[in-house]
């Protein structure tokens, strides 16, 4: 059982009430009042000893309540006749069972409630047990020894209080800190997802795209009667694939960090007799790497996809402001409705921001379409 009220919603946590002793405290609190109880004089003349007496037991009964059925004003206003009653009847009959109740009031208000009202209490208590002495004739030295005394013990419990403050803050970063930790390693497996996703996207559309209008063609083609023509359509769709694979393999390199050679892998993108490539070497880090490969064959596999038949020119420099990579294509003939994934575009401007580039895309004007990523190089970067 916690020796704690409830905390109002208008008491800031420093302020309210806190004890995380457990029952411990209330039952030797309990064992010292039984104990007065035993060793105090009741026959007395004047009631004062069974008043105050009263008193204590209705302080102690007060903070066996349950946190949260006595508001926080309430269980304070109890706190000063309890001390008051428990220093006066140690002042009027000391003895051992109220010695223990004086050192217990003064640790329990100190881990209870903050300084600013625990050593007021203390010093209430062990001012009652110095006024009664003295009021009723100083007897012995002692009595008033243990009185002030028990007042200091107030800072073994704010000594304890704090200590538990400081347990439960740990506690609470540590929690905030594995909760930090999960939500970022979900955003990094998020991240990781969508750049695998775009891995695929790139180079499924770059190789199926190529691979179904060689297919396409080669079936118009036999419709024609122009079987040679159709069996090297079928044999470009088949260097497609093969190259398909060898994208795919690099990709699976590029997800595993290795190095590409960026040259060589922008020459494989043309492939056609009117398709040309003039790549520079440029020191290029992985994500701006990885970038202009992967917009360059999105811009490759689109140029294909609706100018079919027009010039297709990519060129890679490197300028003030980083690399620069061109992909331009002329008028072509009218294509056939070939729907895309619609993520062609977004997933350049994407690639072109985790590099920390920029992407431009529109027409050309020759009438064809061009696509322009600039990325920073090593040298840039620094």
């Amino acid at each position: 059982m916690r020796m704690t009220a409830c905390h109002d919603d208008d008491v800031p946590d420093g302020d309210a009430p806190h004890d995380d002793r457990g029952p411990f405290g209330v039952v030797i609190a309990v064992a010292g009042a039984v104990l007065a109880a035993v060793t105090l004089d009741f026959g007395g003349p004047a009631p004062w000893t069974a008043i105050l007496f009263g008193i204590v037991c209705a302080g102690l009964l007060v903070r066996a309540v349950p946190p949260g059925r006595i508001p926080l004003p309430l269980l304070l206003g109890s706190e000063i006749p309890l001390a008051l009653a428990t220093g006066g009847l140690f002042g009027l009959q000391p003895n051992p069972g109220l010695g223990i109740l004086l050192y217990l009031f003064a640790a329990y208000v100190g881990g209870t409630y903050p300084p600013r009202l625990s050593v007021p209490l203390a010093v209430l208590l062990g001012g009652s047990v110095a006024a009664v002495d003295l009021l009723t004739g100083p007897r012995d030295p002692a009595t008033l020894w243990i009185g002030v005394s028990a007042t200091a013990t107030v800072w073994a419990g704010i000594a304890g209080r704090a200590r538990r403050e400081r347990t439960r803050t740990l506690e609470q970063l540590v929690e905030q800190s594995a909760r930090t930790a999960a939500s970022e390693a979900r955003s990094s497996a998020l991240a990781e997802r969508a750049r695998i996703a775009r891995e695929l996207h790139d180079v499924l559309a770059h190789t199926l795209s190529g691979a179904g209008m060689q297919l396409e063609l080669a079936d118009a083609l036999l419709e024609a009667g122009r079987t040679e023509d159709a069996r090297a359509a079928v044999q470009r769709a088949r260097g497609a694939i093969a190259g398909g694979v060898t994208e795919a393999r690099d990709a699976v390199h590029a997800l595993r960090g290795d190095t590409v050679d960026l040259p060589a892998a922008l020459a494989a993108l043309g492939e056609g007799p009117r398709e040309t490539v003039d790549a520079e070497p440029v020191r290029l880090g992985e994500a701006a790497t990885l970038a202009v490969l992967r917009v360059a064959q999105e811009a490759f596999t689109n140029a294909r996809r609706h100018a079919p038949g027009a010039p297709i020119r990519a060129a890679l420099r490197s300028g003030p402001d980083g690399a620069v990579l061109t992909v331009a294509n002329g008028p072509g003939r009218v294509a056939s409705p070939s729907p895309g994934s619609g993520m062609g575009l977004i997933g350049m401007r994407e690639r072109a921001a985790e590099a920390h580039g920029a992407l431009r895309a529109g027409p050309a004007p020759d009438g064809g379409w061009a696509v322009t990523l600039t990325v920073p190089t090593e040298e840039t970067r620094t």
